[in-house]
């Protein structure tokens, strides 16, 4: 960057140079589209990306059939609606992450519906072409209300999760045809309570995750591995005391390192929760305490796996705190934690959700709101 000296006064008035300056530290974030419309508003699961310019997510509620839908989001900010639901047969309420399965068909969870009327969700395979069927509908027995991220094995066969039932959530899997296994029953004692997610070793074929409450007497949470034996474990329980804070809110991401990276949203030394690693014995440590206090730059309540980029730069999110309380995108880069941006309501977006998306070829990671001033419907952004 060279200075001139040359003498712009007769040239620029300084309106003009307060503005060139402005555009100089202008944020590089973006709001590039607000929901509201055939795509439907609210969503409450983060977007995944195909790894050409291309997003994908799906809604709550509202658009064309009313009960939200699988949409795809470019890198200018256009939607386009894959599949809307209908609020019974093929689920309503979703509330899962995308998974882009190898088959190049689209997988989801809802919350709720379902064609036989159990009401305890589905699991969806929608084609790029929109075609929706129900490769599993939930029910009592094998667990109500899936949600949180899903991965897919080498074979085709889907894990995830669900958060109630007959008990308290349960890990299942589902083959490609179809079939469903349940791997584990959670009880609410010890082995946790209402499990968020899973996350695969491909090396192994081990699955983690982690419980929101449940462990012990605090209601602390834990994380929790599922041998390739089928052998479950608990590799750690949180608690009152534990630095690391407690109630899990998100599953794990493995990283390069063979560490499992999460998040607490509440307690550890702050009080505001915290981004932890945890290796696949248990040994956890802390990389970032977040503070409980309402106008704390940092954010609290962290919400949402956090995600790498190709660059081993790890991104997530807080659904409260930062300057205005209402949540964060931040960044943790070679040991240094940084807020990238606080949502301010009006004009943007608030409590963003899930986890945020990376694109590679532009270094920018793209994500979605749960609300937003005045629409309250939720926006998608990139930073």
């Amino acid at each position: 960057y060279e200075i001139s000296t040359r003498d712009w006064s007769s040239d620029v008035c300084s309106s003009d140079l307060g503005l060139r300056a402005a555009a100089a530290h202008a944020s590089p974030y973006a709001k590039l589209h607000v929901f509201g419309g055939t795509e439907g508003y609210g969503p409450q699961g983060g977007l995944v990306s195909d790894g050409q310019g291309h997003f994908y997510g799906a809604t709550y509620a509202g658009g064309d059939r009313r009960h939200g839908a699988l949409f795809s989001v470019d890198t200018s900010g256009q939607v386009t609606v894959i599949h809307a639901f209908d609020g019974s047969g093929d689920g309503d309420m979703a509330t899962g992450d995308v998974l882009l399965g190898a088959d190049g068909n689209f997988y989801t969870t809802t919350n709720s519906g379902g064609p036989n009327g159990y009401n305890c969700g589905v699991l969806l395979r929608v084609t790029p072409a929109g075609v929706a069927s129900v490769l599993h509908e939930f029910t009592w027995g094998d667990g109500c209300g899936p949600s949180g991220q899903m991965v897919q094995g080498p074979d085709g066969t889907i894990y995830g999760t669900t958060r109630g039932g007959s008990a308290f959530g349960t890990l299942y899997a589902v083959s490609p045809n179809g079939a469903t296994t349940v791997l584990h029953t959670f009880t609410g004692g010890s082995d946790g309570n209402q499990p968020n997610g899973v996350t695969r070793d491909p090396a192994t074929g081990a699955l983690y995750g982690t419980t929101a409450v449940g462990g012990n007497a605090d209601q602390g949470g834990t994380v929790y591995s599922l041998g390739g034996d089928g052998g479950y474990q608990i590799l750690h329980t949180f608690s009152n005391t534990d630095v690391a804070g407690l109630q899990p809110s998100a599953s794990l991401t493995l990283g390069k390192d063979g560490q499992l990276y999460g998040v607490t949203r509440s307690g550890g030394t702050q009080g505001g929760g915290s981004l932890f690693k945890i290796s696949r014995q248990g040994d956890i440590s802390v990389l970032h305490n977040f503070v409980d206090y309402a106008d704390k730059a940092d954010g609290r309540t962290p919400f949402g796996t956090p995600v790498f980029d190709a660059h081993g730069v790890l991104y997530g999110t807080t659904r409260d705190g930062g300057k205005y309380n209402l949540g964060t995108l931040y960044r943790y880069k070679a040991g240094k934690f940084k807020v990238l941006h606080s949502f301010g309501g009006k004009g943007d977006g608030k409590v963003p959700f899930g986890p945020v998306a990376p694109d590679a070829a532009s270094g920018a990671v793209y994500g979605i709101t749960h609300d937003s001033d005045p629409d309250r419907t939720g926006i998608v952004y990139r930073y």
